[in-house]
């Protein structure tokens, strides 16, 4: 959703402070005009230990590198975690539309065809509660089926599928596979199965019973390197089982 006003002249007052800040703060010689210098940066992001704070942040080097003064503020950050919070928290599909206000000539720069554009990097980590109800919620998939066909799941790593090499995220997952018998008139694939399930019945050894296997799939994107090394994002079908059946 685009930011509203009073978002805006937050975020916009916040950077022009810390702006003022770090320009007034500035080293520069007694003589000589006042050096005005123009680059284009690429903010890294922010992380503050244990708080879960995020935020944009530039680098002393990266600032001062080549200019003529020397800059005392050890680093630019702007704060986005409450904004990030607010968007997440409410109903409507999160937007980011960062916004920054300075001198004319830098927009201008930005704004140049030749120019390239900004980066922004976000990282997101689930709130270990949250991860906790998740694996226990994955876990109960089963409880109350008394041995019958059902979806278990399983911790994968590619690192111990010797995967690692060529899978870069995630690095593991929540396996789900089929496991349980197959009784007769219990979750029957086709008119087939439910046939060869009440042959089993009567004749077991004649018919073998049903077989618990997937009966539907959700596909997962892996990020990877190709047939020609390059780092792609691709969707895998097939590889998550999201419920079973006896066929």
């Amino acid at each position: 959703r685009p930011l509203s006003p009073g978002e805006t002249l937050s975020l916009q007052h916040r950077y022009e402070e810390a702006l003022a800040e770090m320009w007034g703060n500035q080293s520069r010689g007694e003589t000589g005009p006042a050096s005005r210098a123009i680059r284009l940066l690429t903010p890294k992001w922010w992380k503050e230990p244990g708080q879960g704070r995020l935020g944009l942040q530039l680098s002393r080097s990266a600032v001062e590198a080549g200019l003529p003064w020397e800059p005392q503020a050890e680093s630019l950050t702007l704060d986005l975690t409450p904004t990030l919070q607010q968007w997440l928290q409410g109903s409507s599909r999160p937007l980011l539309r960062l916004q920054l206000v300075g001198p004319r000539e830098v927009m201008e720069a930005l704004a140049s065809p030749g120019a390239k554009p900004p980066v922004l990097e976000v990282q997101f980590q689930e709130l270990q509660s949250r991860a906790n109800r998740r694996a226990r919620a994955l876990g109960q998939d089963c409880e109350h089926q008394g041995g019958k066909c059902c979806p278990r799941t399983h911790h994968v790593s590619f690192q111990e599928l010797g995967w690692a090499d060529w899978v870069l995220a995630p690095k593991d997952y929540m396996m789900k596979f089929c496991q349980g018998s197959c009784p007769h008139n219990y979750k029957p694939a086709s008119m087939h199965s439910l046939i060869k399930a009440r042959m089993h019945n009567l004749a077991p050894g004649t018919t073998p019973e049903p077989c618990c296997v997937p009966s539907s799939y959700e596909p997962m994107v892996l990020m990877h390197y190709n047939s020609e090394g390059k780092i792609t994002l691709s969707p895998f079908e097939n590889m998550i089982a999201k419920d079973c059946h006896c066929a």
